[in-house]
């Protein structure tokens, strides 16, 4: 029997993440309607062109520059942009270290680059090695130039890695993209505040074993 496919979102899933920090950020720097531009479940024209690449850095900052009355720096809109990126659980990385020894793993990711280059180098400085390298392939929008729930984006990933969706799992916190997946065939997997991916991920892995043997 073929082991499924795995295939992970980031951000709630393997990275803690809290965008109430950002809004906050942002409050403190003059913009008290940040969260009516960025939100878990809604995003501005501008962020979702910026998640697929498509603006860039420079676009995002002066979209930033033009909500304020104050003038800000560089520096200071990227640290509050980054302010909603938090920790990686250590049980969660030696977890997926033992989960891609055994089955085919993917990242899947909508992201930006003030964002990919930070949680990279967060990754690099606490554990020692590139986040990239516990997967077979990782997936961020920006430089797929596609974003979640667009059908096209899970297909990019089918296609390229020659995966069958009736066999490939997906786990995202977002309810949305799981059926958006689903629509191509793929197995969706809503990781919800309540669960914890090093729990649920087995109990799915089992589950979806048992019902390739019946």
């Amino acid at each position: 029997m073929e082991k499924p496919a795995i295939i992970l979102d980031f951000g709630a899933v393997i990275l803690n993440i809290d965008f109430q920090k950002t809004i906050d950020a942002f409050r403190e720097l003059g913009i008290e309607n940040f969260q009516a531009i960025f939100s878990k479940h809604k995003q501005s024209e501008l962020m979702q062109s910026f998640e697929k690449g498509e603006a860039s850095t420079d676009d995002f900052r002066s979209f930033i520059r033009s909500q304020s009355d104050v003038s800000l720096s560089d520096e200071q809109i990227d640290s509050a942009w980054n302010a909603l990126l938090l920790d990686y659980p250590t049980q969660r990385i030696e977890f997926l270290g033992r989960i891609g020894q055994h089955y085919p793993l993917f990242l899947l990711s909508n992201t930006n680059k003030v964002h990919h280059d930070q949680f990279q180098q967060h990754f690099y400085q606490q554990f020692g090695f590139e986040l990239n390298s516990l997967f077979r392939k990782a997936y961020y929008s920006h430089q797929m130039g596609d974003r979640k729930p667009n059908l096209s984006c899970y297909q990019i990933v089918i296609d390229e890695q020659e995966l069958t969706p009736s066999n490939t799992i997906f786990v995202d916190d977002t309810l949305l993209n799981i059926e958006a997946a689903e629509e191509i065939g793929i197995k969706g997997i809503h990781l919800t505040s309540q669960d914890e991916l090093v729990e649920l991920l087995p109990r799915v892995l089992a589950q979806f074993n048992q019902q390739s043997i019946s």
